[in-house]
């Protein structure tokens, strides 16, 4: 019973891990200071213990994986939209005379 509780508050934990990130993310514009590579490995994180959690039917080992993949997601979709609309930015200055 100590082990099923004390799975359940890992999973409960691990779920809290990028939601202040993403909560910034959505409501702010500022991207600086993130990075692209981290979210990948989260991503990549969460594919992989949802699969060994479906596989194995040790599901609070995979509930985390379905929170952090999709703000995973949500925040390299961010950072990608961000930096097209500089590249763009930058693509269309003026050179100073």
């Amino acid at each position: 019973m100590i082990v099923t509780i004390l799975a359940w508050t890992g999973a409960l934990l691990s779920c809290l891990l990028t939601i202040p990130q993403a909560v910034r993310t959505l409501r702010s514009d500022r991207l600086d200071g993130l990075s692209a590579t981290t979210y990948w490995i989260i991503l990549g994180n969460a594919v992989v213990w949802a699969t060994w959690s479906a596989l194995t039917g040790e599901y609070a080992a995979g509930v985390p994986a379905l929170v952090n993949g999709p703000a995973a997601l949500l925040i390299l979709r961010r950072l990608h939209r961000s930096q097209r609309s500089m590249a763009r930015v930058a693509e269309h200055q003026v050179a100073p005379y």
